[in-house]
């Protein structure tokens, strides 16, 4: 295998290795907002459940 040869594979190796670290970063970022949006619709949940069950009498 040539220099050439070697540095252009090497070229490759890395770019593919930074592509798949933005991938897990992307994906990382999603399941964070996935668990976010749970959490929210779940606190949402447990106040409707709780105002249904103990109603405020005006």
């Amino acid at each position: 295998m040539s220099d050439f040869d070697m540095k252009s594979a090497q070229a490759v190796a890395l770019a593919s290795l930074q592509t798949a670290e933005n991938i897990s970063k992307m994906m990382l970022d999603a399941v964070a907002d996935q668990q976010e949006r749970q959490q929210k619709h779940l606190s949402e949940t447990v106040d409707l459940i709780q105002s249904l069950l103990n109603p405020k009498s005006d």
